[in-house]
């Protein structure tokens, strides 16, 4: 899935929501087909499958409560079962990218890749539609709402660690810190370090292209306007679309350099500061 093929993907998710929703159980299947290309279901191993299991599970737990929220006009304007549904869809891309960029022929999903699907499907389970007022404060209460289901389902205590630990890693507060510590080692989706990389890009990836980016922060603010209406107002302001471009997600993965996606949001930043607004 290359760039173009992502946007697309992501205008098409807009243009459902609503009464033409497929659902996010429908969009996690969806993701897991596309990566598991021709492989048989039959030929998985049980530690996928309980990955799989779970994030099924996930998707259909945010689905009854982002329904019952849309019902009560409750739903988070941003952080809404769309978002999900775009950082699922984000992330296949990026996974995709990376197996091109390794030249690795296409063998079904991987235990790594199952892992990082899971969660992104959990990143934002329950999300009220407001900010940390402490370091993984919302992160982990979404954590915290899946867990039974990872147990139910019979994730390994491995991949259980390991999901919390990448849940936890999209607060943008410690994004510089994973950053770093990926860094000091070679790129690969089996290493938890770079896990959390490419799961906290897809978190922001669509928030990053120019030919998205108005409508999803106009979401964002409207969510914020209802705590913060000055915070809310600064995110449409150049500057605050600056900040968010300087201070976020770098995309360094090898996947989002393939994809040209670090050189959109130079070009970006280059045209916010030419113009000194």
């Amino acid at each position: 899935m290359n760039l173009t093929a992502l946007v697309q993907t992501i205008r098409n998710l807009d243009g459902a929501w609503g009464k033409r929703w497929p659902g996010l159980p429908l969009v996690y299947g969806a993701c897991v087909h596309q990566l598991n290309g021709q492989a048989s279901v039959g030929t998985q191993s049980a530690r996928i499958r309980s990955l799989l299991g779970a994030g099924e599970a996930v998707a259909q737990r945010i689905e009854r409560m982002g329904r019952a929220a849309a019902a009560q006009k409750n739903e988070p304007a941003y952080h809404s079962r769309l978002h999900t549904a775009t950082t699922l869809v984000s992330l296949t891309a990026l996974l995709l990218a990376q197996r091109q960029v390794e030249h690795r022929a296409t063998q079904g999903l991987s235990p790594s890749e199952a892992r990082m699907l899971l969660a992104m499907v959990a990143h934002d389970a329950g999300h009220p539609g407001r900010i940390n007022t402490v370091t993984h404060e919302l992160e982990g209460a979404s954590y915290e709402l899946v867990a039974p289901l990872l147990k139910k389902h019979g994730v390994n205590a491995e991949d259980t660690r390991a999901v919390k630990d990448i849940i936890l890693s999209t607060d943008p507060r410690v994004g510089a810190q994973h950053y770093q510590t990926a860094h000091k080692t070679t790129c690969s989706t089996q290493r938890l370090a770079w896990q959390r990389l490419f799961v906290q890009e897809a978190d922001v990836l669509a928030s990053a292209l120019p030919q998205l980016q108005a409508e999803l922060t106009r979401q964002l603010a409207k969510e914020w306007a209802k705590f913060n209406k000055k915070a809310a107002a600064g995110l449409l302001k150049p500057s605050g679309r600056l900040g968010f471009l300087e201070g976020g997600t770098r995309f360094s993965t090898p996947a989002a350099r393939s994809m040209g996606i670090d050189k959109l949001v130079a070009k970006q930043i280059a045209a916010i500061r030419t113009s000194g607004t």
